[in-house]
């Protein structure tokens, strides 16, 4: 605001600020959401290998040991080993997402799960697809020399060629993701390049999987280029020649962009990761994931994908509505029904984020462009109909009461019977209480805090510490024996006896756990103003706000880089929400003092004529913008 509306008179620009920094005028008090984290399974994805009754247990070990390297080369978390499974686990999933494993490697399972944000959802859906994918690819035969390594669009005027020329296994979609918007499938192809793509990724496909790689690829609006790649009718006629010529060298353009972007994000990530060993910060994140890679699974054209399908397509409804009524794209659907149907352990999963989105009449379109689906691929045949799988994500699917009917009934009529089948020639399930158990749910993991009455001083004075000199905004945490002191001061008010970086983590754990109790609302917690939070938990005393900030500031001392420690997987972390409206002009009363112009009673309500009234006025000075 004072960038775009400069004002020259300094007292009135001081005054504004003033007015703008006063709550509910320019935004609402700030509010502190606990993310909270979810009770793990006992063992960690590499621990789970060759485990009797374990979850992991009806796959072959061969399949096991691929799926957990796999698994923790990008999609969790995980580091080189040198056992028989050469890739552990630093921590152990959820619960929920082995429970969305075992139930998506069976048929007749669907599983929706509904934990919360930052719950690994994601994750959930992707295990039992990758385990399922792993199944398949330990017996593909070894693509053919040059595999992956002859980019067509790198001579200039080299004509169009498959991508995955020398492959020697079926390409088909294996499992297809659908998301309510485009930007969601942004952010999903970020992970979906981490997860599949890593280096870690490629070096355990070379070793499990025969050198062969999973493709994954997003379609939609945006994926390049429209039209066919060879036209079955028209393709010799001159005006057919010439779009195609046109159409290649769009993509020849697009490819050579995407490949010098990611160049660039590699020599990024390199220097980045320099600067931070010279400076003893952790590693940044890798940036490169944010482009993709045109040297691995990633597809990115339309005319590859439509020659050679991809394992794991990404899209949305009104893209896959389109794609189902056109011919340019009927190959991608005939050869995943010629897989299907040749392949007696072939499985479809049908994946669906945000699931509680689709209702209302888009809602019934996409439940029709589902059964349409369905029947395209053969899945609609009782002797076909165990092989689909469907998962999915939701922020929410009560199971009680009656809004538990309402649920199981949405799910029944979305879906069924399509998806609960558990064998070959079974019909699947009309009933709404098959659902019943399809909902899975988080676990969470609440801190525990039995301590009570806390003094706000030690808090402000790790603010102040903490604060560049005449600044409120801390950037970036400085060590200094100020800084020092003062975690000290709050480690004693908090309880905490460790020493070193010991105490760095059993600060921020228990300061995570104070602020998760204060923000309790019943069974769960909610997002809680700052103003409310202060009062639970240092009463009115004076710097309660700041005390609140320098409890904040103390969960995230670990993050800073400034020592090394890490928290516990269970400690919540914090989001801010902050509520910001436009200001619609700026009004004052107007009056000349020494033969200067001055504003006083300024306002920024539109449609508000008259000031504040002084001590027996009837009204106000009148207000001008």
């Amino acid at each position: 605001v004072e960038t775009s509306f400069r004002i020259a008179d300094r007292s009135v620009t001081a005054e504004r600020r003033r007015l703008l920094e006063t709550t509910n005028i320019f935004a609402t008090a700030s509010f502190v959401e606990p993310v909270l984290r979810y009770k793990t399974h006992d063992l960690k994805i590499d621990e789970m290998v060759g485990v009797p009754g374990g979850p992991l247990n009806g796959l072959p070990h061969d399949v096991q040991v691929a799926f957990a390297e796999l698994s923790l080369s990008g999609l969790f978390d995980g580091d080189d080993a040198t056992g028989a499974v050469k890739r552990v686990g630093r921590y152990a999933p959820y619960k929920h997402q082995i429970e969305m494993l075992q139930r998506g490697v069976q048929p007749g399972k669907p599983g929706i799960v509904t934990s919360g944000t930052g719950s690994g959802k994601t994750e959930s859906f992707m295990l039992p697809i990758m385990a399922a994918l792993s199944r398949e690819a330990v017996a593909w035969t070894k693509p053919e020399s040059g595999y992956l390594q002859s980019p067509w669009w790198k001579p200039q005027r080299s004509p169009w060629s498959p991508q995955r020329n020398g492959e020697q296994r079926p390409a088909a979609v294996r499992a297809l993701v659908l998301y309510p918007m485009n930007a969601l499938v942004e952010d999903q192809m970020v992970r979906l390049r981490r997860t599949l793509d890593s280096d870690e990724a490629r070096s355990v496909m070379d070793d499990r999987f025969a050198g062969n790689r999973l493709f994954f690829g997003q379609y939609t609006s945006s994926t390049p280029v429209t039209g066919y790649e060879s036209h079955p009718r028209i393709a010799g006629g001159d005006v057919e020649k010439k779009r195609r010529q046109r159409r290649q060298r769009e993509l020849r353009a697009v490819m050579k962009k995407a490949d010098r972007e990611q160049i660039d994000a590699r020599a990024h990530d390199v220097a980045e990761l320099k600067k931070a060993q010279e400076e003893g910060r952790k590693a940044p994140d890798l940036t490169r994931f944010i482009f993709p890679s045109l040297d691995g699974g990633e597809m990115l054209s339309r005319w590859d994908m439509q020659a050679t399908p991809p394992d794991l397509l990404v899209t949305n409804a009104s893209m896959l509505g389109a794609m189902l009524s056109r011919e340019v794209e009927e190959p991608i659907f005939e050869k995943t029904r010629q897989w299907l149907e040749g392949n007696d352990d072939a499985y479809f999963y049908l994946v669906f984020d945000e699931l509680h989105l689709i209702r209302g009449s888009a809602g019934t379109e996409v439940s029709y462009l589902i059964k349409s689906l369905i029947q395209r691929l053969g899945l609609d045949q009782p002797a076909h109909r165990h092989k689909l799988r469907i998962l999915a994500s939701s922020a929410s699917f009560p199971m009680d009461g009656e809004p538990g009917v309402q649920s199981r009934r949405y799910l029944r009529d979305l879906f069924a019977p399509f998806g609960t089948s558990s064998k070959s020639g079974d019909e699947g399930s009309i009933e709404e209480d098959f659902w019943a158990d399809c909902v899975v749910k988080g676990e969470v993991d609440l801190p525990p805090w039995t301590g009570g009455a806390l003094s706000p001083d030690p808090f402000v004075r790790l603010m102040k510490a903490a604060r560049p000199a005449g600044r409120d905004f801390i950037a970036k945490v400085v060590r200094s024996g100020n800084l020092d002191d003062a975690i000290a001061g709050v480690a004693d008010v908090l309880g905490v006896t460790e020493s070193g970086d010991g105490r760095i983590q059993a600060v921020a754990e228990a300061a995570a756990a104070v602020l998760t109790n204060a923000c309790r609302d019943g069974e769960g917690v909610r997002a809680t103003s700052v103003a409310d939070l202060a009062g639970r938990l240092f009463g009115n005393a004076a710097g309660a706000e700041t005390a609140v900030q320098g409890l904040m500031l103390a969960r995230a001392l670990p993050e800073s880089g400034q020592w090394d420690a890490r928290v516990t997987q269970g400690t919540p972390s914090f989001r801010i929400h902050a509520f910001v409206r436009n200001v619609e002009g700026l009004f004052g009363a107007p009056s000349v003092v020494d033969e200067k112009v001055t504003f006083t009673d300024l306002s920024v309500e539109r449609g508000l004529s008259h000031g504040q009234p002084a001590l027996g006025q009837v009204r106000g000075r009148r207000l001008f913008e």
